[in-house]
């Protein structure tokens, strides 16, 4: 989900509102909750603004493994981004998402989308 490009770009929220939100794990939020579930774009959906950021993060992260692993010459660091079944445990620890995931709840497991955004 990319409550980015409702900051940033449309400016149709601030930055204040989202962290008020997150904080609040949604409470009293509901209807931001809802705009940002139904209305900010959200990739592996076609969405070409969206997938392009994915396809950006992808890239910047290969770059990365792929430089630092230079140090390295004779090990093999192959690039993979996966969770396993960690994705529950995680969401455990993590807070409130922009996606409109709740505190506690699973994370997107690997690189998916959020689950019940991919149509």
């Amino acid at each position: 989900m990319l409550a980015t490009c409702m900051v940033f770009e449309d400016q149709s929220l601030s930055m204040d509102e989202l962290k008020q939100a997150l904080d609040a794990d949604w409470g009293g939020h509901d209807v931001l909750r809802q705009r940002l579930m139904a209305r900010a774009p959200k990739w592996a959906n076609n969405d070409r603004y969206a997938d392009a950021i994915a396809r950006e993060m992808m890239d910047f992260f290969v770059d990365r493994s792929q430089h630092y692993a230079a140090a390295f010459p004779n090990v093999i660091f192959p690039c993979s981004v996966g969770t396993f079944s960690w994705y529950s445990m995680i969401g455990r620890e993590v807070g409130a998402s922009a996606d409109g995931r709740h505190a506690g709840e699973p994370v997107a497991p690997n690189f998916s989308p959020a689950p019940g955004t991919d149509v």
